[in-house]
């Protein structure tokens, strides 16, 4: 069993977007949002989200705050910026995720 170093305190705030010419390219009816953040490395994946919200404007806000267990041996940190979307299956449709943006941060020698 790994052990916990201590615990990572994350506030998702605000996200819009834009385009190459710095225009906002998001309105009030385009979508739900969300952010993803996962700590990777350590003996399992640690994973948070925070709530859906809509587009208000030309961003979304949250305002949440998120807590994550470091683990032992975690060195990469994701945050993504999410929708869902709907995507085949078997049985006909299943609730998928598309990822909008996302950036990550790695750690030589772990956090």
């Amino acid at each position: 069993m790994a052990s916990t170093l201590g615990y990572l305190m994350i506030t998702a705030i605000e996200a819009s977007g834009k385009n190459k010419d710095e225009n906002y390219v998001w309105d009030s009816s385009d979508f739900e949002g969300y952010v993803k953040v996962e700590l990777r490395g350590g003996a399992r994946n640690v994973k948070v989200a925070t709530k859906k919200a809509s587009v208000a404007g030309t961003a979304i806000l949250w305002n949440e705050t998120m807590t994550l267990e470091v683990l032992e041996g975690a060195n990469e940190l994701r945050v993504m910026l999410c929708r869902d979307k709907m995507v085949p299956s078997g049985s006909g449709m299943k609730r998928g995720t598309s990822v909008i943006a996302a950036c990550g941060v790695y750690s030589m020698t772990g956090w």
